[in-house]
């Protein structure tokens, strides 16, 4: 038994389950698979595995399973998985549950338990939040314009274009598609077949705009993303520079 015990705490072990367990979700979303049983069955015994692996590091760790964010990610992975797990086979049982696929959804999760043999998946994340910190005002000032430029969009031509402009939402998602640079021609050249000379010359010039405009704002915010890294790498540098100054400064007082 503590042999066993020792094996879910090894990171090694754990690690081969949750790659073990990757390639066998994406075998099973196949259809008409060969042996897929045996493979629903292996993937059942790692979602047990799994939910052993969390009991023991709450028994052995206590309290101090709870203060990694690793482990309370891990935690509610393998929750979901295993009661999703308990639920389909339940009704497999009581033929109710079988087809609800969001408890097959919810098994899924435990793909993400992929990223932790991600190398610097720490540094990653740091990064992923700093970059999301310095942009959330200009992504909620781009989203603004996304409304407004998708409502007066909607308004000018819902009738013109009701597949593209039919709602102020459908619209939104096509001012979205023309800021990427997807349809940026077609769209405005499907519109301008039926209209006069000056509507349709009209109609390409103000997406010609709306297609800069939309490429100008990626590429300030991910310019933006970029300063906001490296300005914190500078940070860094300057506060082990300050550092060395004061420990080279406190060894010359000590030699005179």
């Amino acid at each position: 038994m503590k042999r066993f015990f020792s094996l879910l705490l090894n990171d090694n072990f754990i690690g081969a389950l949750i790659l073990i367990n990757a390639l066998v979700i994406i075998y099973l979303c196949f259809d008409n698979i060969p042996f897929a049983n045996v493979f629903v069955g292996i993937d059942n015994v790692i979602t047990l595995l799994f939910a052993c692996e969390i009991i023991c590091k709450i028994y052995f760790l206590k309290k101090g399973f709870w203060a990694s964010r690793w482990s309370i990610f891990d935690f509610t992975v393998v929750s979901l998985s295993f009661l999703s797990l308990i639920l389909i086979h339940l009704g497999a049982e009581l033929s109710v549950l079988e087809n609800i696929t969001i408890l097959r959804v919810c098994r899924l999760f435990k793909f993400f338990r992929v990223m932790r043999a991600i190398p610097n998946i720490d540094k990653i994340f740091s990064d992923l939040k700093k970059a999301i910190r310095v942009t959330s005002g200009i992504i909620i000032g781009g989203f603004i314009i996304l409304v407004i430029v998708g409502v007066m969009l909607c308004s000018l031509y819902k009738n013109t274009d009701p597949v593209n402009f039919g709602d102020p939402l459908v619209s939104m998602y096509t001012v979205f598609r023309l800021f990427s640079v997807e349809g940026w021609y077609e769209i405005p050249d499907a519109m301008a077949e039926n209209t006069g000379y000056a509507s349709a010359t009209f109609i390409r010039v103000l997406f010609s705009v709306l297609v800069l405009f939309g490429m100008f704002m990626l590429g300030f915010i991910l310019s933006s993303i970029s300063d906001e890294l490296a300005a914190d790498n500078n940070d860094e540098l300057l506060e082990k520079l300050n550092r060395l100054e004061g420990k080279v400064d406190e060894l010359l007082r000590n030699k005179t």
